[in-house]
C-alpha cells in the first residue's frame, strides 16, 4: 500500500495526548448522530483546490476519437480502477507538472486521457483494458483536475518517453438472450418441452437458467445495492440501461481493486453484471493486516455514494467507504480542517489499535449532523461477511 502521503501527514503532526485529540468529540461517542446526513460539497468531494474559482478552467468535453484505427492520448496510472460515468480527482506533484500540462493540452484539443490502475499485474504488459476519460475542470495553479470516465479502451502501446498511449475504443455490448444462441432456427416449430430438452442438451444448463440468467443477476445486484445507496438511485441506474447499470454496480459495491478490474475487463454488460453478482453484497470489514474487526455492514452510511474517490494534498488517490461506527482503532493526530474533503468537518488519522495499519480518517463537526463519521480507505481493510455471522 502506498503510504507516502499518510506518513508525511503523520510526521507533520507532533505527538498529542488523548485529551487534545478528543477535544472536538463528544466523550464516549463513536457513532454518527444521523446516518446519511453527511453533506458533501461537490467541489470538496473531488479537490479542495478546485473551489478557487479564479484559477479554474472548465472544458466543454467535446472529446472525439478517430473513426477507425487507433488513437494517441496521454496516460496516467493511479491507485484506483475508474469506470465509465465515474468521476476522478487528481493532483499532480510539481515534479510531474509535465504530465498535468499534457493532460490539459489533450483536453483543449478535444482529446481523452487514458487511466489505468498501477498495481494490477495485467496492466504491466500490453495489450490491456483501460478507461478513456474526459476533463471536466482543472486548476492550473494547484495542478489539480477533475476527470470523468467515458469509454473502455484497449491499450496497444505505451510510449514512456512521451507519456502517451496508443489505444482502441472498445464497444459497449449488450448480449441478446442467451437462449437464442442455444437453439437452431428450426427449433421454433418445436414444443416448449422439446425446446427445453434441446437447450439443456446443447448447453448443459437448464432451460430456465438460460432464459433468466441476466435478469437474475440484475435483480441480485439491485437488491444488494438498495441497502447501500437506496432504491431511488438503483431504479434510476436501471432505467439507463444494462451497460450503465453494470458500471453503477461496479463502482458502488464493496470490493478490492482486483475484483473491480476483472469487471472492467469483461466485454459485455451481461458478463460484467454476472461477475459483479458474485461479489455484490453488503459486507463488513476487517483490518487488512491483522484481521481485527473494523466495521459491520449495517454501519455503512446510506447515501448516494457511500464509496468514493478522493485525492489528498500529496496527490495520492484514496477510495474510501463512509461508515457511522468503527471499532478497534486509535487516533493519531489532532483534528485539522486543512484540506478537508468534507466542509465543516475536521479530520483525524486513524490506525488499527492492534497492528498500526492505516485505516482511514475520523471526521468531526460541532455544527453539522452527523457529528462524527468515518472514511475508511480500501487499502486498509479487507471486505468480508460480518464477523459475528461467521460460523
Amino acid at each position: 500500500m502506498d503510504m507516502d502521503g499518510v506518513e508525511e501527514d503523520v510526521r507533520e503532526e507532533e505527538e498529542v495526548n488523548d485529551e487534545e485529540i478528543h477535544e472536538f468529540r463528544d466523550q464516549g461517542n463513536s457513532s454518527s448522530d444521523e446516518e446519511g446526513g453527511v453533506e458533501v460539497d461537490q467541489e470538496h468531494l473531488f479537490d479542495y483546490a478546485l473551489e478557487e474559482n479564479d484559477n479554474r478552467e472548465f472544458f466543454e468535453n467535446h472529446a472525439r476519437l478517430a473513426d477507425y484505427g487507433t488513437n494517441l492520448f496521454p496516460y496516467f496510472d493511479i491507485n484506483a480502477v475508474i469506470f465509465p460515468e465515474q468521476e476522478l480527482p487528481l493532483i499532480f506533484p510539481h515534479n510531474e507538472a509535465d504530465k498535468f500540462h499534457r493532460i490539459i493540452a489533450s483536453a483543449r484539443g478535444d482529446g481523452f486521457i487514458v487511466i489505468f490502475p498501477e498495481r494490477i499485474s495485467a496492466c504491466q504488459t500490453v495489450p490491456f483494458v483501460a478507461t478513456l476519460c474526459t476533463l471536466d475542470q482543472a486548476n492550473n495553479q494547484a495542478l489539480s483536475v477533475k476527470m470523468r470516465g467515458v469509454y473502455r479502451c484497449k491499450v496497444l502501446e505505451l510510449n514512456l518517453n512521451t507519456g502517451e498511449a496508443n489505444v482502441q475504443k472498445l464497444p459497449e455490448v449488450e448480449l441478446p438472450p442467451i437462449l437464442g444462441k442455444m437453439l437452431p432456427k428450426y427449433a421454433n416449430s418445436l414444443s416448449i418441452s422439446e425446446k427445453q430438452k434441446m437447450a439443456t442438451m446443447t448447453s448443459g444448463y437448464p432451460f430456465y437458467f438460460l432464459r433468466n440468467i441476466t435478469d437474475k443477476h440484475v435483480n441480485k445486484c439491485a437488491a444488494e445495492l438498495q441497502a447501500l445507496v437506496g432504491g431511488g438511485a438503483v431504479h434510476q441506474a436501471l432505467s439507463r440501461g444494462l451497460p450503465f447499470f453494470s458500471y453503477f454496480v461496479a463502482r458502488n459495491m464493496s470490493s478490492n481493486m482486483e475484483i473491480e478490474y476483472s469487471i472492467l475487463k469483461e466485454n459485455s454488460a451481461n458478463t460484467r453484471i454476472a461477475t459483479a453478482a458474485k461479489y455484490c453484497r453488503k459486507l463488513g470489514a476487517v483490518c487488512s493486516e491483522c484481521e481485527s474487526p473494523v466495521f459491520r455492514s449495517e454501519h455503512i452510511l446510506r447515501i448516494t455514494d457511500p464509496t468514493m474517490n478522493h485525492v489528498n494534498a500529496h496527490g495520492i488517490v484514496h477510495r474510501i467507504t463512509l461508515v457511522s461506527q468503527l471499532e478497534n482503532f486509535r487516533v493519531m493526530t489532532r483534528p485539522s480542517f486543512e484540506f478537508t474533503w468534507f466542509p465543516g468537518y475536521a479530520w483525524v488519522i486513524l490506525q488499527c489499535a492492534y497492528c498500526g495499519q492505516h485505516l482511514g480518517w475520523e471526521y468531526q463537526s460541532e455544527t453539522r449532523n452527523p457529528r462524527i463519521f468515518y472514511g475508511i480507505q480500501r487499502e486498509g481493510v479487507k471486505f468480508c461477511r460480518d464477523h459475528e455471522d461467521d460460523d
